[in-house]
This record gives C-alpha cells, structure tokens and sequence, in this order.
C-alpha cells in the first residue's frame, strides 16, 4: 500500500484515475477548491536519441512540456499558459521505469514569470498506460511556496518496436498540472 505522502496519495490517484485523467484532463489529487491556484492542461514531447531498445543504453532524453488553458479558481494570477523543457542524459531501456529522482527545474508562464519547482519524480505503469507524476513544493518566483503537481500519462511503449531497428524516438503525453 502506498504511503500517506503526499507523493503516495498523487501515485494512488494516478493508479485509479490513470485511464479518465487522459481524457478529461482533470487533477491526479484535486485540493479543496480553496486552495487550488491554477489548473492547466499539459501535453508532453519526449525524444531519445539513439533510441529505445530492450537493452539499457545511455539515451539524450529531451522534453518539452507546454501548459494551456490555465485557470484560477482566485483568478488573481494572470496565466493562462507556460511551459518547461530542457534535456539530459541516462541509462535507459523499453523494460524499465525511469528511476524515481529528485530535480529542480524553470517553469517559465506566459505572464512573463517563471517558477522555480524542486519536484521528486515518480512513474508506474498502470492499465495500458504510463504515468509520470512530479510534486514538490514552488521554491521561488511566481506561486513561491505552493504545491506543484504534474501528471502526465503515455501510452505504454510498444515492445515490437523497441525490438526492432532503431527502437521508440519519441513518446507524447497528455495530463494537467496544478498548484495549490
């Protein structure tokens, strides 16, 4: 049974809503709508170069992340879009999860601010599906201080593929992101 953190209670939603939260693009683990600030809709692309296989290999995994139709139930912030992206590199194959790590990173909103997230990463694979969670707390700049979640839910990779030629380039993903 998962634990009652906060990471816990995000993964526990992901496993039951993991299927309605692609299609309705609705919180992982909505907070009482008083102290939620911003909802939005993500849509993720992810590439690896050389490629995913079955054998682990040191892939350049690059992301991008774009947040749209933002709102604010105080509707006091102003964003309605954002977006955070970058690229590193780590041992990866089609059998294996990422690893749960810790990271820190930009979110850059349309209004012209950026927010400055520390989030520890978590992915299950759950009915057909992957589910990438980050949560962790605003470290800095716009909504300093509050909550960060992100869902994002993928297609689980096709094993034909990754068997064959040059494997899985690219994956893309549909979830929401929220801060309360």
């Amino acid at each position: 049974m998962l634990s009652k953190s906060p990471l816990g209670s995000a993964l526990a939603a992901a496993c039951v809503f993991a299927g309605g939260v692609a299609a309705s693009a609705a919180p992982a683990a909505a907070a009482p709508a008083s102290l939620l600030e911003l909802t939005c809709t993500a849509a993720s692309t992810v590439t690896y170069s050389p490629g995913l296989t079955l054998a682990p290999t040191l892939q350049t995994v690059t992301f991008d992340v774009s947040y749209s139709g933002c709102t604010s139930p105080l509707g006091t912030s102003g964003v309605t879009s954002g977006s955070r992206h970058g690229s590193f590199q780590d041992i990866r194959s089609c059998l294996a999860l990422p690893a749960s790590a810790t990271q820190s990173f930009p979110v850059d909103w349309n209004a012209g601010a950026s927010s400055q997230v520390s989030g520890t990463t978590q992915s299950v694979d759950a009915a057909g599906q992957v589910v990438h969670i980050i949560i962790g707390p605003v470290m800095t700049g716009q909504f300093a201080g509050d909550t960060y979640v992100e869902e994002i839910n993928q297609a689980s990779l096709d094993l034909l593929q990754c068997a064959l030629g040059t494997g899985v380039k690219s994956q893309t993903g549909v979830g929401v992101v929220t801060l309360t």
